[in-house]
C-alpha cells in the first residue's frame, strides 16, 4: 500500500511540474521594426534647490509623542514583567526555580523609572517645549516663527507669563527690576 501511495505521489507531482514547465515557458520572441523614437524632457519643473525643511513641531504634536513614547515604555516593561512571571510559573511546575529574580527586580525598577517619565510627559508645559524642543532646532529664527504660528492663544499666554515671571522675579523675591537704560518715553526730544 504504501508503494502503491509513493508511485502516485511521484507520478502526480511529476505530472505537475511537466504543467509548471509548460506553462511558465516564455513565448517565442518575435522582433519588433526599430520605430523612430523620440525623448521627451521635461525642462518646465525646477529641481528643488535647497534640501526639504523639516518642519517644527507644535506644542500639541511634541507632547503628545513624549507622551505616547512614554506609555509605550511602560506597556512594554509591564508586558516583560508579566512574561517573566508567567514563564517563572510554568517553569516552577515543571522544576524548581530560584524564589528572588534578579531579572525580574530591575523590571520592576525599571517600570517605576518608566511610570515617573510618563508623569513627566503628560505634565510638560509650553515653556519646557521652548526650552527643551525649539532651542534645539538648527534655524532658531525660523523654527521661532514656525512654532508661534502654530500656538493657541492659550499656549502663547502661557509662554508669555513665563516670560514674564522669569524677567520680574529675581529668586522668588519681588525685587524691583533694575534700570539698564532711559526707555522710548523718557528720552529728550533733540535740540532743534
Amino acid at each position: 500500500m504504501i508503494k502503491f501511495i509513493t508511485v502516485v505521489l511521484v507520478a502526480s507531482s511529476s505530472v505537475f511540474a511537466t504543467g509548471l514547465a509548460t506553462a511558465a515557458a516564455p513565448p517565442a520572441l518575435v522582433p519588433i521594426a526599430p520605430t523612430a523614437v523620440t525623448p521627451i524632457i521635461r525642462a518646465g519643473l525646477p529641481l528643488p534647490s535647497s534640501p526639504i525643511v523639516n518642519t517644527v513641531k507644535s506644542y500639541k504634536e511634541w507632547k503628545n509623542e513624549k507622551v505616547q513614547l512614554a506609555i509605550k515604555k511602560v506597556t512594554i516593561t509591564k508586558a516583560q514583567i508579566e512574561y517573566r512571571k508567567l514563564n517563572k510559573q510554568f517553569l516552577q511546575k515543571s522544576e524548581p526555580v530560584a524564589a528572588k529574580d534578579p531579572e525580574t527586580d530591575r523590571l520592576e525598577a525599571l517600570l517605576k523609572n518608566d511610570l515617573y517619565a510618563l508623569e513627566v510627559a503628560q505634565e510638560l508645559s509650553v515653556t519646557d517645549y521652548f526650552a527643551i524642543y525649539l532651542t534645539k532646532q538648527e534655524n532658531k529664527p525660523d523654527a521661532y516663527k514656525e512654532a508661534a504660528a502654530k500656538m493657541t492663544p492659550d499656549e502663547v499666554g502661557q509662554l508669555i507669563k513665563a516670560y514674564a515671571d522669569s524677567m520680574f522675579s529675581s529668586s522668588g523675591t519681588s525685587a524691583p527690576v533694575t534700570k539698564v537704560g532711559p526707555t522710548a518715553m523718557e528720552k529728550s526730544e533733540p535740540a532743534k
